[in-house]
């Protein structure tokens, strides 16, 4: 059989009272109820009601200690103990003050990323309308070139034709030559020709002025025959 062993009690409680740990919830005792009512009587008009320490426990960020500082709560042992366990500071109030700081943490970092995306986007955009623009200038520096291919060969089949040209430019002046070579033959052909029928009409002549001396002569013998 274990020995019995009395409850923990904080100092200046009552033995009885139980030990208000500062990280858990505070259970009021049913003396409280009785603070209340003597709270309410006109000989404690000076004292707080105890049930506004339970409201305090309830609100973020008030510490206990705002109500009990009366007069009355000081007489009696257990009521002391009481609120001296009411005035530790409440851990929730501090959780929810560090949440309250890394939410406000949070919404700054989200802010601040909220405004580098919108940059990143203004950026993204820019990028986007120099993409563009480069795209344009591309698409017009190909068609430049397209057109400088284009020129370069039309200028290849002009420099062709142009050589075909003058190949058969030189084919028609050789035989223009030719046909001048051709012609200066006929020409001197026919300046011999001309030579000989001169030659042949002087020689004609002349058998005719024999003929014509032959004839008188043969008139001449002819009557004197007679």
């Amino acid at each position: 059989m274990r020995p019995h062993q009395a409850p923990q009690t904080s100092p200046g409680c009552a033995r009885g009272s139980p030990r208000v740990s500062s990280h858990s919830p505070v259970l009021l005792p049913p003396s409280a109820h009785i603070l209340n009512a003597k709270a309410s009587s006109p000989n404690n008009s000076g004292s707080l009601i105890v049930s506004q320490c339970t409201t305090s426990l309830r609100t973020p960020g008030v510490s206990r200690s705002a109500y009990v500082g009366s007069p009355a709560s000081r007489t009696k042992g257990p009521d002391r103990s009481i609120h001296k366990s009411i005035d530790l500071e409440n851990p929730r109030s501090t959780q929810q003050q560090a949440q309250n700081q890394q939410c406000a943490i949070l919404a700054k970092k989200v802010a601040q990323l909220e405004r580098r995306v919108a940059e990143q986007e203004v950026r993204i955009l820019d990028q986007q309308e120099r993409l563009s623009h480069l795209e344009k200038c591309e698409t017009q520096n190909d068609a430049f070139h397209a057109v400088m291919r284009l020129s370069d060969e039309v200028s290849a089949q002009f420099v062709e034709a142009m050589g075909k040209l003058n190949d058969q430019f030189k084919l028609v002046q050789a035989d223009i030559e030719y046909i001048n070579g051709e012609i200066a033959k006929i020409m001197g052909d026919t300046k011999r020709r001309q030579q000989i029928v001169t030659q042949h009409g002087a020689n004609i002549d002349a058998i005719v002025r024999d003929l014509a001396y032959l004839k008188k002569t043969f008139h001449r013998n002819l009557n004197a025959h007679a």
